[in-house]
C-alpha cells in the first residue's frame, strides 16, 4: 500500500467538497475526503467483527470516528460533521455501529481501476461490484428516509455552531429555530462574516459570563438580529458601537 497510488481527477477542484471547504474556510472537509481515498480497500479483503468474517469491497474502508479524529488530528465532532457534509454531497455513504464505521467512496471503481487491466473487475464495470452496489443503495435509502422525515440543517450553520460551542465552551445542539436564524443573518452577511461576528463577541469577557450575574450569549442572541452581527462586526473594524441597541438583560427567547 505504501508504494501504491490514486487516480485524482482535476475535476475536483468543481467539485462541492473542494467548493464547500474553500468557501466555508473549512479545510478539513478536504483533508478527511483525500484522507478516506487514500485509506480505502483498493480490492476486495476479509475481516472479521468478533462474531463473523465479512468481505470489506474495494473502495470502502472499516474505521471510526475516533481513529479518523486522531488520523487528522481534530475533535470527533468535526469528523462527524464532515461525514455528514460528505455524505448530503453524495460523495460518501456509509454503515455505522456503535464500534465502529464502514465509509463507501462513491464511484470509487469508476475512477480509480487501472484503464488497460486484466482484472475483470476493471473490465466488467457494470458487474464490478454487486454487494457493494446493493449496500450503496441500501445506505442511500435508508438515508433518504432519515432526510424526509427529519428536519434538515443548513451545514454552514452546523459548523458555525460547532465553532460556537468550541469558543464557549457549550453543548449546544441545533435547532430548527437558530438554524432558521443563521438563515435569516446570511441572507445579510457572507460565511465569512458571520464566524468573524462569532470570534469577535468570543473575545468579550462579559459575554462569556464575566458579569454580575453570570450570564452567558447563547447562539439566538447573537443571531437574533441584522444588528447584532453588525454590531460585533463594527468591534473588529475598531467603529463606535452603540451597545443600547440590545439589553442583554432584557433580551427573551
Amino acid at each position: 500500500m505504501d508504494r501504491s497510488w490514486i487516480k485524482l481527477h482535476r475535476r475536483f477542484l468543481e467539485s462541492p467538497v473542494w467548493k464547500y471547504a474553500i468557501d466555508a474556510h473549512y479545510p478539513v472537509l478536504i483533508s478527511l475526503f483525500i484522507h478516506l481515498l487514500l485509506s480505502v480497500n483498493w480490492e476486495d479483503k476479509k475481516w472479521y467483527d468478533g462474531k463473523k468474517e465479512n468481505i470489506i469491497p474495494a473502495g470502502s474502508i472499516i474505521t471510526s470516528v475516533n481513529h479518523l479524529a486522531i488520523s487528522l488530528d481534530t475533535s470527533a465532532q468535526t469528523i462527524r460533521t464532515c461525514l455528514q457534509h460528505l455524505e448530503n454531497m453524495q460523495m460518501i455513504t456509509r454503515t455505522t455501529t456503535n464500534k465502529w464505521t464502514q465509509v463507501w467512496i462513491v464511484n470509487w471503481l469508476k475512477y480509480q481501476m487501472p484503464d488497460n487491466s486484466n482484472n475483470k473487475q476493471a473490465n466488467n464495470p457494470t458487474t464490478n461490484e454487486p454487494q457493494t452496489t446493493n449496500k450503496r443503495l441500501t445506505t442511500t435509502k435508508e438515508y433518504k428516509k432519515i432526510r424526509i422525515k427529519e428536519y434538515i440543517y443548513n451545514t454552514f450553520f452546523l459548523t458555525w455552531l460547532e465553532k460556537f460551542n468550541v469558543l464557549f465552551n457549550s453543548q449546544y445542539k441545533p435547532t430548527k429555530k437558530n438554524n432558521e436564524l443563521y438563515n435569516l443573518r446570511r441572507s445579510t452577511f457572507t460565511t465569512e462574516e458571520m464566524e468573524k461576528a462569532l470570534v469577535a463577541i468570543s473575545k468579550t469577557g462579559f459575554y462569556k459570563g464575566e458579569n454580575d450575574t453570570g450570564w452567558k450569549a447563547t447562539p439566538d442572541f447573537l443571531l437574533k438580529t441584522d444588528e447584532q452581527i453588525d454590531k460585533f462586526l463594527n468591534m473588529i473594524k475598531g467603529k463606535e458601537v452603540n451597545y443600547e441597541r440590545i439589553d442583554p438583560a432584557t433580551v427573551k427567547f
